[in-house]
């Protein structure tokens, strides 16, 4: 799959594996919020407000970790509040897309690859090129490509703005669920 280093893409395949051989993920590189207000989120770093049409979601059919969010996407009715991006091109370099969006073009082989948005927020990137990956639009930025924050995000920082206002996440098994994303 490869991975960006200093901001240039670098075809190493390796994966990293435990003693028993079982695949290690890379922790998140993009951790920050959306809520209702802006307020700062789970990081503690200055939150982005729920805003509609301000947000966009990468994701990859094949992902796992992205099915998740494009569950949550639907159960909670942002179709209309949050674009989405499917990658629809043989992976080379990462994720590949057959277009791009905010200003970022596919290259000259008409492909845009998820990488070209890990550097547009940090051109001196080192790490995996994950999906899901969410992009604020206005400050044209990742917000954040861990899985498990996206969703409780979507639970309910846009409540206020028309989303199904079902509580997926119900603090009474909070600790449950935390419990599994951690496996």
């Amino acid at each position: 799959m490869g991975q960006m280093i200093d901001g240039q893409w670098d075809e190493n395949d390796e994966r990293p594996t435990d003693s028993k051989g079982a695949f290690i993920r890379a922790s998140s590189s993009f951790r920050n919020s959306i809520t209702p207000d802006g307020a700062a989120g789970i990081s503690g770093d200055e939150g982005f407000p729920a805003q509609p049409g301000r947000y966009h979601l990468c994701v990859a059919p094949s992902c796992p970790w992205a099915h998740r969010a494009v569950i949550y996407r639907k159960l909670k009715g942002l179709e209309s509040i949050i674009s989405i991006s499917h990658a629809d091109a043989p992976k080379t370099e990462g994720w590949s897309y057959t277009e791009g969006y905010d200003g970022m073009k596919p290259r000259d082989d008409g492909i845009f690859r998820r990488h070209q948005v890990y550097i547009s927020t940090d051109p001196a990137y080192t790490g995996k090129v994950t999906v899901p990956t969410l992009w604020d639009r206005e400050r044209k930025t990742i917000v954040n490509n861990e899985s498990s924050e996206i969703i409780k995000m979507f639970n309910s920082a846009f409540d206020q703005l028309g989303a199904n206002l079902m509580d997926y996440c119900p603090p009474n098994l909070q600790e449950e669920i935390d419990e599994v994303n951690t496996f």
